[in-house]
């Protein structure tokens, strides 16, 4: 059956979703804060592939700091230099500096 991505989310709670949509495209976004940012086109940009398949989970940490304070651009782009190097870390530090430009909020 069908989810409901929506459940439990509080009135005027944050939606980030992968898309080159724009946020007020989607029907609720005037009950929710809608964010958006094209993962998919940003993985694909910068070579973050897993089989062939756009990876989007760093990109999709990249819009995070843009849409919340609790994380910096800067303290996310650290933990990827920690955990990979050469050009992985490159690639993926790139991806989340294009997803923090490029996010738009509602």
């Amino acid at each position: 059956g069908i989810v409901d991505v929506l459940k439990g989310l509080k009135e005027n709670g944050i939606i980030l979703i992968n898309s080159r949509k724009r946020p007020n495209d989607f029907p609720f976004s005037d009950k929710y804060k809608v964010a958006t940012v094209d993962a998919t086109g940003i993985a694909l940009k910068h070579e973050l592939l897993v089989g062939g398949i756009p990876v989007v989970n760093t990109p999709i940490l990249g819009a995070i700091p843009k849409i919340l304070d609790r994380i910096t651009l800067d303290s996310l782009q650290k933990v990827i230099a920690e955990k990979w190097s050469g050009s992985l870390a490159e690639r993926n530090i790139s991806a989340t500096k294009d997803a923090f430009m490029q996010v738009e909020v509602s």
